[in-house]
């Protein structure tokens, strides 16, 4: 879809940088000729002088038609990049929810299973998850350690469902994933993205969008929390503080505290967390380690683990190296037997990598 945007959006660009000057050039050289020609006529008596000022302004309205017409084959060109992309985005299958017989909330901290989950993304052949087994425990922060491009990503997605794996199966508490009310389980599930979606407006619209029930208190509370007063932000008037398109306004990092924030205000029953720490440095992320770890003791909490720090803090840690699961366990029990994990934590430690 993208690639064959763009190839339009390039011949657009090509059609409106030829044909543009293209049209200019020939009208102006028409306007010449017919002076030219009309004068001549003049001259030799063939012509009135008023009838040639009469030609030449019939001239002058049909080739600012002219003119007008090229630029309409541009508009055109554009209508049909436009309407492409419309079918192409009206084409995508809608989700798929299901019939409201199985369980529907999310009482307490959920247990997530994966039973040997496969998944692949269209058209490539090559499977992006193979046979991946392994378990999330209730209450707990678990790890996905592993390279880039690795699977971690793909799990978190599979666990919100934005998609479906194409063979085993994930559980929630013991029911299957696909079995669920798609809108309640996303009620009791909140989603931290590397790149976080900032809306354009206030920090108070971006909170909202967590929960909208939420008191300008509770917003405050949220954000004393994740420390975004204290980066050059500053506390009067905090809510109100308009962040510019899609934050752009914002740091990095300071984005990141307010989708953490909007996790917070959620009090979700389920954590998902793309590097969390990928846009904060040092210190900030160890505040936000210590964070996850002291706010969300009654929520399972699963995430990518971008940084060492990250990786620590973890009970459960799951290692993930070219879409399979290559051990789980305790950071130490995996120091000792797999030899992966230990060079990836070695390879952190002296800044080499980053996983």
């Amino acid at each position: 879809m993208i690639s064959r945007a763009f190839q339009s959006g390039k011949k657009l660009i090509y059609l409106y940088s030829g044909l543009g000057p293209i049209t200019q050039i020939l009208s102006q050289v028409g306007n010449i000729l017919a002076i030219l020609y009309g004068a001549y006529q003049v001259a030799l008596g063939n012509m009135e002088f008023t009838a040639l000022l009469m030609f030449l302004m019939y001239f002058s309205y049909f080739s600012s038609a002219t003119t007008a017409i090229a630029s309409a084959v541009g508009q055109f060109q554009q209508a049909l990049v436009g309407v492409q992309r419309i079918d192409e985005f009206m084409a995508v299958p809608e989700e798929e929810n299901a019939e409201k017989t199985g369980v529907l909330k999310l009482a307490d901290a959920p247990v997530v299973v994966f039973d040997e989950v496969y998944h692949q993304y269209p058209p490539e052949q090559k499977h992006s998850l193979s046979e991946v087994s392994f378990a999330v425990p209730a209450k707990k922060i678990t790890a996905l350690v592993g390279e880039s491009g690795g699977g971690k990503t793909t799990c978190l997605g599979l666990m919100e469902r934005f998609f479906m794996p194409i063979g085993g199966k994930i559980t929630i508490d013991g029911h299957n994933l696909s079995d669920l009310d798609i809108s309640e389980l996303r009620e009791r599930v909140a989603f931290v993205e590397q790149e976080p979606c900032i809306l354009t407006g206030t920090i108070r619209d971006n909170l909202k969008l967590g929960r909208k029930t939420s008191t300008d208190d509770d917003m405050i509370f949220v954000l004393t929390q994740v420390g975004l007063s204290t980066t050059g932000i500053g506390q009067e008037n905090l809510l109100d503080l308009y962040v510019g398109e899609s934050g752009l306004s914002l740091s990095g990092g300071q984005k990141q505290r307010i989708a953490l924030a909007r996790a917070l205000i959620r009090d979700p029953k389920l954590l998902l967390m793309d590097e969390p720490t990928s846009n904060l440095d040092g210190l900030d992320e160890e505040e936000v380690a210590e964070l996850i770890r002291n706010r969300f003791q009654d929520t399972t909490v699963v995430y990518s683990a971008h940084r060492l720090s990250l990786i620590l803090e973890a009970d459960w840690i799951v290692v993930i190296k070219n879409g399979v699961v290559l051990d789980k366990g305790k950071h130490s029990d995996l120091l000792n037997r797999c030899e992966y994990y230990r060079r990836l934590i070695e390879a952190q430690a002296h800044g080499k990598v980053e996983l």
